[in-house]
Formats: C-alpha cells, sequence, structure tokens
C-alpha cells in the first residue's frame, strides 16, 4: 500500500477513535514503538487524539516532510493550514507501519534561554529511566535532571561548533536492570515551521504568550513556592495565576522549550 495512503487511512481511524481500523494500517511485523507492542501503541495513540481532538475539530492535513534515519517525518496542519506537529513513522517491506523498535520514548529538541548558547535537548517521558546519556565525540558539556513537573527526564547538551543543524548521535538509555543504546536524529532549527523567539513573558503572577504566533504544544508554569502547572495548547495572550511565578517554559509546535524567568522580556 502507498505510504501517504496508510499514513491518511491511520490519521483518519485515530480522529474516528476507530481501534480496529487503525490496526489494518500497522504491519505484522510491527515489533515495538518506544516500548509499546502494537495493540498498546493503539491505545496509546487514541487516548492523545481524544485529548487534543480540539485541534482537530475545523479540519486537518498531513504533508510528507522528510526522511529521516530509518523513518520518515510528516506534519499535520490544522484547517487553517498552521503547523500542528510533526511525528516520525517507520514502514514494513509491505508497506504498512511497523515501529521505531527503541525501548521507549524520545523527544528532540532545543532548549532556548535569552542571552544563553543554545543546548540540544532530549525528553525521555518514561519514568523506567534512571539516566541518560549522548555518545558523541562533539558532546562538550551535557546534564540530566528531571523536568519541572518530575514526569520526564530531560538531558541537555552542547555540541562543539554546533550549526543548529540535523544531527545524528547514539543515546545510552539507563534502566534499572539493564543498559541499551539507541540512534536519534536531533532535530535542526533549519524548518520552514520553525518560530523564532516564542519566549513568553513573565510579570509577577502574570504570564503574556505569544499565541499569535503559531501553535503551541503546551506552557509549564512554575510558583515562586516551588509547584508547578502545566496548560496544554494554551490559545490565551494572558494567563493570571493566584500567585507570583518565577519561571515559564513555552513548548513550541516543533517541541522546542523556550525558557523565560523572573521578569525576562
Amino acid at each position: 500500500m502507498n505510504e501517504d495512503r496508510v499514513i491518511d487511512g491511520w490519521f483518519g481511524a485515530l480522529c474516528r477513535g476507530n481501534a480496529e481500523e487503525a490496526a489494518r494500517f500497522l504491519s505484522p511485523s510491527f515489533g515495538i514503538n518506544a516500548g509499546l507492542c502494537a495493540h498498546a501503541y493503539i491505545d496509546w495513540e487514541l487516548r492523545e487524539f481524544r485529548e487534543r481532538s480540539h485541534l482537530l475539530s475545523s479540519g486537518y492535513s498531513v504533508k510528507f516532510l522528510r526522511d529521516e534515519g530509518r523513518g520518515k517525518v510528516f506534519g499535520v496542519f490544522d484547517g487553517c493550514g498552521r503547523f500542528l506537529f510533526e511525528d516520525e513513522y517507520c514502514f514494513g517491506s509491505d508497506g504498512l507501519l511497523v515501529g521505531n523498535q527503541r525501548e521507549c520514548d524520545v523527544v528532540t529538541k532545543f532548549h532556548f534561554v535569552r542571552g544563553r548558547e543554545p543546548m540540544r535537548a532530549l525528553c525521555i517521558p518514561d519514568a523506567r529511566v534512571r539516566h541518560a546519556r549522548v555518545v558523541d565525540p562533539l558532546v562538550r558539556q551535557q546534564l540530566c535532571g528531571l523536568g519541572a513537573l518530575g514526569s520526564s527526564m530531560i538531558l541537555k547538551f552542547v555540541l562543539r561548533g554546533d550549526d543548529l543543524g540535523a544531527h545524528p548521535s547514539v543515546v545510552r538509555l539507563m534502566f534499572a536492570d539493564r543498559v541499551c543504546s539507541t540512534e536519534v536524529v536531533f532535530r535542526g532549527i533549519r524548518s520552514p515551521y520553525f518560530v523564532d523567539d516564542m519566549y513568553a513573558r513573565i510579570d509577577g503572577s502574570r504570564v503574556m504568550v505569544p499565541v499569535e504566533r503559531g501553535n503551541i504544544w503546551s506552557l509549564t508554569v512554575v510558583f515562586m513556592d516551588g509547584s508547578a502547572q502545566e496548560i496544554g495548547h494554551p490559545d490565551r495572550s494572558i494567563y493570571l495565576f493566584a500567585k507570583p511565578v518565577s519561571v515559564v517554559y513555552l513548548t513550541d509546535a516543533l517541541d522546542n522549550d523556550w525558557e523565560t524567568t523572573g521578569n525576562g522580556f
């Protein structure tokens, strides 16, 4: 089956919430995707689509963007043609979808802080992972720790002579009982859908969000008392909270994180 038709059919089935229909687009040789078997993968994708159904309520379109590693990256756009997100899919010899054969989910991104050198980053939303490390001779600095909400491991690093383009590396993932390695292509900023300067602004307990510049995946707000709150797909330009804000992380449609601290503008 043609790959574009497979992707169209897959997205259509997910939008309709039809697990049986979605299963028709997975290969018998599916294996695993981010540690999930075919049945669990469908269940996970259906939950994701249900949570974000409002983003697709005015229609959507899917477009092939690029080859990347062993997979192909497709972009999803809303009914107005605005970029929503991109995802990587792998295909078997039968033309149907197969898993990426990774032990867990990994999300590549950049971490931007105004006035500082950009860092590459990897989000690992899997509580089984205790530590992660990039194995790359060009790495000159890296650190790993829990994200603001404590639910994901975040690995950040700097490359010597980084041109901010796509960069393949090996990432070593450390579980409680084993260590495994996976090849990852870290995305670059040379995308027609990259929007620069997506920093939120903080004024006491008020946060200003640049929603007019593009779709935003999430807003993570850390308060002065150390507590945190996440807002998925914010659609308001101003959010007023009951307590003063310390740090805001805006995650854009390409999964990049834009960090604002205090009264940073």
